[in-house]
């Protein structure tokens, strides 16, 4: 059996958090030198800077039908931060992009944020990793970025848990139902990604 996670019950009580960035040191300056003799000159050579070399996230290339699911994966997060920042949004507008266990799991979470009356603030960055399917469903692998989502309660004490990873490999099963493509599953499966 595939363990099943909640997306805003790990945010919220054991993602979220800010990473900080690193520093290095400074290396030491070169020890002072005695100067070349006129006679001779001091021989020079050039040490090349290395240049730092970037590997570019691949582009996920999508058929239509994996775009959308990859577009509603998408809406489903953003649903979830809005939800969860704004009490005044319906639980119910979640299911303008899950249905099933998904839906279900979620609405719990954000059902217990809300009585906790915790407050959410920030957004979660979403990279789509991959999209494999075809016509009626789909599954979507998703890099969840948390950095920017903050959690805390009345007195402003984090509700997360500081050694979390803010990053988190999903993977979302989106079904067509009725004619609309819908999360149905999802599970994490990676930290960090």
């Amino acid at each position: 059996m595939r363990k099943r996670c909640v997306i805003v019950t790990t945010v919220a009580f054991a993602a979220a958090g800010v990473l900080s960035a690193c520093s290095g040191n400074d290396p030491a300056p070169p020890s002072p030198t005695s100067a070349p003799s006129l006679a001779t000159p001091a021989p020079t050579t050039a040490t090349p800077t290395p240049t730092p070399v970037v590997t570019p996230t691949p582009t996920v290339t999508l058929d239509a039908g994996q775009a959308e699911a990859a577009a509603v994966v998408e809406r489903y997060v953003g649903l979830m931060d809005r939800i969860a920042a704004d009490r005044t949004i319906p639980l119910d507008s979640l299911y303008e992009a899950a249905s099933g266990e998904a839906a279900r799991g979620q609405l719990r979470a954000l059902q217990q944020l809300h009585v906790n009356e915790f407050i959410w603030t920030g957004t979660t960055a979403v990279e789509i990793r991959d999209v494999t399917g075809e016509d009626a469903s789909y599954d979507v692998e998703a890099c969840l970025d948390t950095s920017a989502i903050e959690v805390v309660d009345q007195e402003g004490r984090s509700v997360a848990a500081p050694d979390e990873p803010a990053t988190t490999l999903w993977r979302y099963t989106v079904q067509d139902i009725s004619g609309r493509l819908l999360v149905m599953e999802e599970e994490a499966i990676a930290q960090p990604c």
